[in-house]
């Protein structure tokens, strides 16, 4: 965290050349539109941002809490629905698989719903067959 508030403010000097102590409120606000809009940057790195103005004007600055967040509006992240592939589409995906064990890997993740990462840490051991199960260990949820 202290890594990326020093890069924000660090950021913040280059942008306009001068000590952020010296910048007024509209170039704040300016600063955190150009991240948001001509960076493009996502709005948690823009709130990243955010916060590391918030402390350094309060801690540093003396600027009390309710003048600063009347200033600096929060982004909201946006929400972005996942693309579902048709069956054909998840066929011909499989069938163009280059090897045999990628085809495999593929089957397994499609056909088990498992995030990528809860397959890539799968091993043999996690398999029964008897049972016809796979436990899935250190999995999200």
């Amino acid at each position: 965290t202290i890594k990326s508030y020093v890069d924000r403010m660090y950021d913040l000097a280059r942008y306009y050349m001068r000590a952020p102590s010296e910048l007024s409120r509209d170039e704040l606000q300016a600063y955190l539109y150009h991240l948001a809009y001509e960076r493009n940057l996502s709005a948690s790195t823009c709130n990243v941002a955010i916060n590391a103005l918030r402390l350094y004007y309060q801690l540093i600055e003396g600027i009390p809490r309710d003048q600063l967040m009347l200033t600096l509006p929060r982004p909201r992240s946006g929400w972005l629905l996942p693309e579902v592939l048709s069956t054909q589409e998840v066929e011909r995906l499989i069938a163009n698989a280059p090897q045999p064990h990628h085809r495999t890997f593929l089957m397994l993740v499609y056909g088990t719903g498992m995030r990528l990462a809860e397959a890539t840490n799968l091993r043999a051991r996690h398999i029964d067959s008897d049972r016809m199960q796979i436990r899935v260990e250190a999995g999200k949820g």
